[in-house]
């Protein structure tokens, strides 16, 4: 009995599977230098063209700096405005989280009661929200120049912790000195990211700021642990770990 000739569907699908069968027995036979023509077993023909010869190729493996370094555009270096502004965040960040870490110690050096330093960093928690907020708001308004405001929350942070060590032994110049540090320092960042648009543009703020967060996560890790008294002893501890 003659079988039923079959449909062209069915045929191609036959075909396609045919194919797939050779070449994957190719991928497996095969070497990356050799050529080897595959046809088909079953429905091929002898006018049938050749299946492409795969070549699998190794790709390098990266290191997980390159990887890092890939997915940061330092392009963004090449305009001076924010590299002069990243050097400042940098700068800024050496000594942000300082006072946060060791208000509580100054006030002890200074013979500040011990029940009564909890209300210094208290300050300047309750201070930093109110400086985001208002100096936010001032830098959301057109006739504000938000570089010349950043600038200036800087400065007046900066002064301020240079006369810390002024304020005796007093709780009240100590909160006062927190007050002032804790808003300004607030604005500051509330302003970075304002700043950062102005200089860079909207569409590359997401690169610019990974960049920048680059600089201040380095200066944090180094700017932190390096002060006070103890930085001879950290330092050896740093050697000592390195060379282990």
């Amino acid at each position: 009995m003659t079988p039923l000739p079959q449909e062209p569907s069915e045929q191609r699908r036959l075909e396609r599977k045919a194919h797939a069968k050779a070449k994957q027995k190719q991928i497996a036979q095969s070497s990356i230098s050799e050529n080897v023509p595959v046809t088909s077993n079953n429905n091929a023909t002898d006018d049938e063209p050749m299946l492409p010869v795969v070549t699998i190729e190794k790709l390098p493996t990266k290191s997980f700096f390159n990887q890092i370094i890939e997915q940061i555009d330092l392009n963004l270096l090449k305009n001076a405005a924010f590299t002069l502004f990243a050097i400042s965040n940098f700068l800024a960040s050496l000594g942000f989280n300082v006072v946060y870490n060791y208000a509580d110690d100054l006030a002890n050096d200074s013979k500040v009661i011990k029940d009564q330093r909890t209300y210094i960093v208290m300050s300047i928690g309750l201070s930093n929200i109110f400086g985001r907020f208002i100096i936010g708001y001032l830098g959301d308004q057109k006739c504000m120049n938000r570089l010349l405001l950043f600038i200036l929350t800087l400065i007046i942070s900066g002064v301020a912790t240079m006369i810390a060590p002024l304020c005796g032994s007093s709780i009240i110049p100590h909160i006062g000195y927190a007050s002032f540090f804790g808003f300004f320092s607030g604005g500051y960042v509330a302003l970075t990211a304002i700043v950062l648009v102005d200089i860079v543009g909207i569409n590359k703020l997401s690169d610019a700021f990974g960049v920048l967060l680059l600089f201040i996560g380095v200066a944090t890790a180094i700017g932190t642990p390096t002060v006070g008294e103890d930085l001879f002893l950290f330092l050896f501890l740093v050697v000592f770990v390195a060379f282990l």
